[in-house]
């Protein structure tokens, strides 16, 4: 039936296609969409089935179907320490620090009992510290802080933790960037080593956040 008669002007439709108009002339058919696909438009033009493209996140394809993942759920951290933990190393003990309040902890990842906080997904996390040591000695030559994650350890501070103490008291920060699995754990912890078991990790819940630790997932 001609168009001007309410018709489509066509003789034959191709199957599953779709129609759009032309004025008065008989109805365009644009191609047939692929698994996913979706019409686009395009300023004074018909518009093109295309593939939406994404940047971060997965897309799954099916017969009538289009499924995007969604983002990952916010996670972010902060914990500091409250009140000085004495005696905890000093002598190449390995200590694992418990910032025992939390600023904040979106998704619930960090655990103040156990110093452990939990990636909720896999990505990329980046965390950081600051920590204040007492007790520091002349004798004690070598400290390590270490950042454990999914069972690799990785040293953003290794120095002489003496030198530049006032009062047996030196600060000490870092940030760094690492992989993560679903359900990997990361701690972090200090290893003083030269003299005997007297350094111990400042904190104050009166004069601020003096030892903490944070993190995020960036990707």
């Amino acid at each position: 039936m001609p168009v001007n008669e309410g018709g489509s002007g066509l003789v034959t439709r191709t199957n599953h296609s779709v129609q759009v108009g032309a004025g008065t002339s008989a109805l365009t058919q644009l191609g047939v969409g692929s698994n996913g696909q979706v019409l686009v438009g395009s300023t004074g033009a018909d518009p093109v089935f295309a593939a939406i493209t994404t940047t971060g996140l997965t897309s799954t394809t099916g017969a009538g179907t289009l499924t995007i993942a969604s983002l990952p759920s916010s996670t972010a951290f902060m914990a500091y320490v409250t009140s000085t933990i004495s005696n905890v190393t000093g002598d190449g003990t390995v200590y694992t620090v418990l910032f025992d309040t939390k600023s904040f902890d979106l998704g619930t990842n960090y655990t103040t009992a156990s110093g452990i906080y939990t990636a909720p997904t896999t990505g990329y996390y980046t965390f950081g510290y600051n920590i204040n040591l007492e007790g520091l000695l002349v004798s004690h030559t070598q400290l390590y802080c270490v950042i454990t994650a999914n069972g690799v350890a990785y040293y953003p501070t290794y120095t002489n933790p003496y030198p530049n103490a006032t009062g047996g008291v030196n600060t000490f920060s870092g940030v760094i960037t690492i992989p993560m699995t679903a359900a990997g754990t990361a701690t972090i912890g200090i290893k003083v080593t030269g003299g005997t078991k007297v350094v111990g990790v400042y904190g104050s819940s009166v004069i601020g956040r003096t030892s903490y630790f944070w993190g995020y997932q960036v990707a």
